[in-house]
C-alpha cells in the first residue's frame, strides 16, 4: 500500500513561505530555497506550489526576481485547507475489486466500513482545521531560531 507525502510536503513548502513572512525576513521565496529545505528537486516544489497557487492559497511571480508568497496571512490558512489542495478522494481505499456479496462479511463490509472512514474523515478534518499555518511557523520559528537562516542563503 502507498502513501502519499504530498501533505507532509506540501506543509513543509507552505510553512517556508509563512517563516519568511511572520519574520520579515522574506515573504517571496524561490522553490530553489524551498527545496533545498524540503531536500528535493526544485520541479517538485513548483507542482505543489501549483496546486496551492490553484488553491487560492499562494500567489507567485515568474522571473529573476521571482519566486512565491501566500495568498493571505497564515493565520487564514489552515492545515486542512493544504489537505484538501492536494489530497482527494477518501482517507482510505476500498477494495480494487468489489467483494464477494454471497459471502456474509463481503456483502455487508463496504457499507460499515463506509461509514467508520466518514467518522474518521470527520475526525481528521476537524484536527486540521484547528491549526493554521502561523501556528506551525511560529512553532518552527521558536524550535529552530538559529537554523532557519537557510531560507536567505
Amino acid at each position: 500500500m502507498n502513501k502519499s507525502s504530498r501533505f507532509a510536503v506540501a506543509v513543509h513548502i507552505m510553512s517556508g513561505l509563512a517563516l519568511g513572512q511572520i519574520t520579515g525576513t522574506e515573504e517571496c521565496v524561490t522553490s530553489s530555497k524551498l527545496a533545498n529545505s524540503v531536500n528535493t528537486n526544485p520541479v517538485v516544489v513548483r507542482r505543489i506550489l501549483g496546486v496551492m497557487r490553484n488553491a487560492g492559497l499562494v500567489t507567485s511571480i515568474k522571473g529573476a526576481d521571482g519566486g512565491s508568497t501566500l495568498s493571505r496571512p497564515p493565520e487564514q490558512i489552515t492545515l486542512l485547507d493544504i489537505y484538501r489542495a492536494v489530497e482527494t478522494g477518501q482517507l482510505f481505499h476500498f477494495h480494487y475489486a468489489k467483494p464477494n456479496a454471497d459471502c456474509p462479511i463481503g456483502c455487508c463490509i463496504l457499507e460499515i466500513m463506509q461509514r467508520v472512514v466518514d467518522k474518521a474523515d470527520d475526525a481528521v478534518s476537524s484536527v486540521l482545521a484547528n491549526y493554521t499555518l502561523r501556528d506551525i511557523a511560529e512553532e518552527l520559528r521558536e524550535r529552530g531560531r538559529r537554523r532557519w537562516a537557510f531560507l536567505n542563503n
